[in-house]
C-alpha cells in the first residue's frame, strides 16, 4: 500500500535539493502579493538595471533556501516542509486578496479570534486556492521518494548549499547595492509581503511575548480616584458607551456621506465629531488604547498588567458593566462585570441566526437591565459587532437590506464594487438603528437618571480602495479608510448645544483615547485626569457658565 502512493523518480532528490525545490515553489507561487508590488515599483522607476531585475528572484529563492535548510534533516523534513507550504498558502491568499500584512498586530488578532469569527472568512475561492497552492503540493511532497544517503554526504551537500546561497545573496547585494538601497528605502513595506519569512518572524515574536516572557507585576493606576459629593437631589449618572466595530467615519451621513446611513440618529439630536482617527487598525490594538490611562506612554504589552480608566471609574464608586457581542474586550474589561451576550442569547435564533448575534441584542439587554439597575452612578459599555467583515451581510436582518443589491458572500474581493459598498452601508444603517433605539430608552430613563451616550468605532475598513480589503494594516502606512472613525455624543440637550456643534465640526482628535472624556462624563476626579484630553470639557464648562448666568433670571 505504501509503495502505491510513492512517486518514484529515476534520480530521487536529496533532502537538500528538495528544500531548494520548495524554496523555488514558495518564491513563485506563494508570493503573489510581493511579485505584484515589486512589478509596480519597478514600473514606476525611471531606469532600472537588467541585473537588478534578474537578481530579485535569485535573492528571493536564496532567502527561502536559507530559511528552509535547518528543516532539511530527517525525519523533520517532510512534515516541516508540508506545514510551511500550507501556512504559506494561507498567508499568500490573504496578502494578495485582501492586502493583509501579517505583522505583530495581525497575529495578536489571530490569537484572539474566536471560532465564529474565523469561520466567517471561509468561502469557495479560499478553499479552491488553498487546495491548489497548499494541499496538493503538500500531498505531492509527501509522496515523493527522497534519496537515501550517508549523513556525512548530506551534511556536505547542506554546507555547499549554504555557502552558495550566501554567495548569491552577497554578490547580488554588492552588484546592485544602489538599487536595493534606494528602492528599499522608498518602499519599506514591501519586505512585509514576503511569505513566509516576514509572517513567521512576527509569529515567533508574538508567541514569545505571549507565552515565554515573564509577566510584569500588576500596576495600580489612579489610586486616588473619587467622585465629588453630589448636591442633594441630584440624579445619578447613567452613561452608555457604544464601542463600535469596523466602522469608518466617511460612510456616515452625519459626516457628509451622500447616502442616508444615519437616518435614525439624525432625528435624535446627536452630535457627530467629524475629524477623528483611531490609534490602531485592529480591535486588539485600538480597544486597550481607547481605555488606557497612559496614552502618552502607551505600551500594548504592559496594558493588560495595569489599571485602565474603567478600573479608575469603578474605584471612584461608579458601577461599571461590560456587555459583549464581538470578539472580546481584549482585556480592557479585565476587572469589571462582564457578560457575553452571544452566549446569553444564543438560543434565540431571531437574535442570533448565524451563531453571532445581531446588535439588536443590546436593545433587548438594556430593556431588561434598566428596571433592575440600582440607584447608583453607572457606566455601561456595549461592544457591538457593527460592520465586522468579511461577512458583512450577516450583520443585519433582511429588512435592513436597504442598499441593494448587496453581496451575501465573505469572498468580498470578488464582489462588485457597488454590491460591496451596499452591503457595508447596510451594516452602518443597522448600527444606527440600534443606537437610536438605545437613545430612545435613555430618553425615557432621563426622568430618573442623568443620561449620556457616546459612540466610538475602534477602527475603519478598506473596501477595495487601492486593492486593499478589511483592516489591520500597519498604522504607519494604513489608508485613511482604516483610521477615520465615527465619534458620536448624545445627551438630552446635545442637539441644541452650539458649542458642541462647533467643536464637532472643527476639532481634530488624532489617535483618539477616551479615558479623560469618560472620567469627565462620570465626574471622576484623580491626578491622572488630563483636562486637555477631555473632549467634552470645553462645552461642559460653557454650559455651566451659561446656566449660572441664567440662574437669576429664572428666580
Amino acid at each position: 500500500m505504501q509503495d502505491a502512493v510513492k512517486i518514484r523518480l529515476k534520480n530521487p532528490p536529496s533532502t537538500t535539493l528538495l528544500c531548494l525545490i520548495v524554496a523555488v515553489y514558495l518564491s513563485l507561487f506563494c508570493n503573489v502579493a510581493f511579485v505584484m508590488k515589486a512589478l509596480a515599483i519597478l514600473k514606476a522607476q525611471d531606469e532600472v538595471s537588467a541585473l537588478f531585475v534578474v537578481s530579485l528572484p535569485l535573492v528571493m529563492v536564496a532567502a527561502m533556501n536559507l530559511f528552509l535548510l535547518p528543516l532539511s534533516f530527517r525525519p523533520l523534513l517532510k512534515p516541516a516542509l508540508a506545514i510551511v507550504i500550507l501556512v504559506s498558502a494561507v498567508f499568500n491568499y490573504a496578502s494578495y486578496s485582501y492586502g493583509v500584512i501579517f505583522d505583530g498586530a495581525m497575529f495578536t488578532n489571530i490569537f484572539e479570534t474566536n471560532a465564529s469569527e474565523a469561520e466567517s472568512y471561509l468561502n469557495g475561492t479560499l478553499i479552491a486556492v488553498l487546495l491548489m497552492t497548499g494541499f496538493i503540493p503538500a500531498i505531492l511532497l509527501a509522496m515523493v521518494e527522497v534519496k537515501q544517503q550517508p549523513l556525512r554526504r548530506e551534511l556536505a551537500q547542506k554546507s555547499v548549499s549554504l555557502v552558495v546561497t550566501l554567495a548569491v545573496v552577497g554578490v547580488m547585494g554588492i552588484l546592485n547595492y544602489n538599487d536595493y538601497a534606494v528602492i528599499g528605502r522608498n518602499n519599506k513595506s514591501i519586505i512585509k509581503t514576503v511569505v513566509p519569512l516576514y509572517p513567521f518572524k512576527k509569529l515567533a515574536q508574538v508567541f514569545y511575548a505571549r507565552n515565554l516572557e515573564t509577566a510584569p507585576e500588576y500596576k495600580q493606576l489612579a489610586p486616588d480616584a473619587k467622585r465629588a459629593p453630589a448636591p442633594a437631589g441630584q440624579k445619578k449618572k447613567l452613561v452608555v458607551m457604544l464601542l463600535g466595530e469596523t466602522q469608518r467615519g466617511m460612510n456616515y451621513s452625519l459626516n457628509g456621506y451622500a447616502r442616508k446611513t444615519n437616518e435614525y440618529t439624525e432625528k435624535q439630536g446627536v452630535v457627530s465629531f467629524q475629524n477623528v482617527t483611531s490609534f490602531g487598525t485592529s480591535t486588539a490594538i485600538s480597544v486597550p488604547y481607547i481605555f488606557s490611562l497612559m496614552p502618552h506612554q502607551y505600551d500594548g504589552d504592559d496594558e493588560p498588567y495595569r489599571d485602565n480608566v474603567l478600573d479608575a471609574i469603578q474605584r471612584a464608586g461608579v458601577k461599571v458593566l461590560w456587555r459583549e457581542n464581538d470578539s472580546g474586550c481584549k482585556k480592557a474589561c479585565k476587572n469589571v462585570d462582564y457578560v457575553d451576550l452571544r452566549e446569553k442569547y444564543k438560543a434565540d435564533k431571531t437574535l442570533c441566526p448565524h451563531g453571532d448575534c445581531y446588535d439588536r441584542v443590546f436593545n433587548v439587554e438594556l430593556d431588561k437591565m434598566l428596571p433592575d439597575l440600582a440607584p447608583e452612578d453607572t457606566l455601561i459599555v456595549f461592544h457591538l459587532e457593527g460592520a465586522h467583515g468579511p461577512s458583512y451581510w450577516e450583520r443585519y436582518p433582511a429588512e435592513f437590506r436597504r442598499f441593494a443589491p448587496d453581496c451575501p458572500s465573505s469572498d468580498i474581493q470578488n464582489c462588485g464594487r457597488e454590491e460591496l459598498l451596499n452591503t457595508y452601508d447596510n451594516t452602518i444603517l443597522y448600527s444606527d438603528h440600534v443606537m437610536a433605539g438605545i437613545i430612545d430608552m435613555l430618553k425615557k430613563a432621563s426622568g430618573d437618571w442623568d443620561t449620556e451616550l457616546v459612540f466610538l468605532s475602534d477602527h475603519g475598513e478598506s473596501l477595495g480602495e487601492n486593492g486593499l480589503y478589511l483592516h489591520s494594516f500597519p498604522r504607519s502606512i494604513a489608508p485613511v479608510e482604516q483610521t477615520h472613525v465615527p465619534f458620536i455624543y448624545w445627551s438630552p440637550t446635545a442637539g441644541s448645544d452650539a458649542c458642541l456643534a462647533r467643536q464637532a465640526a472643527v476639532s481634530v482628535h488624532d489617535r483618539i483615547n477616551l479615558s479623560d472624556t469618560l472620567m469627565g462624563m462620570t465626574g471622576v476626579q484623580t491626578a491622572n485626569y488630563d483636562a486637555a484630553r477631555d473632549i467634552l470639557l470645553p462645552c461642559r464648562k460653557a454650559a455651566a457658565v451659561a446656566s449660572s448666568t441664567d440662574a437669576p433670571d429664572r428666580q
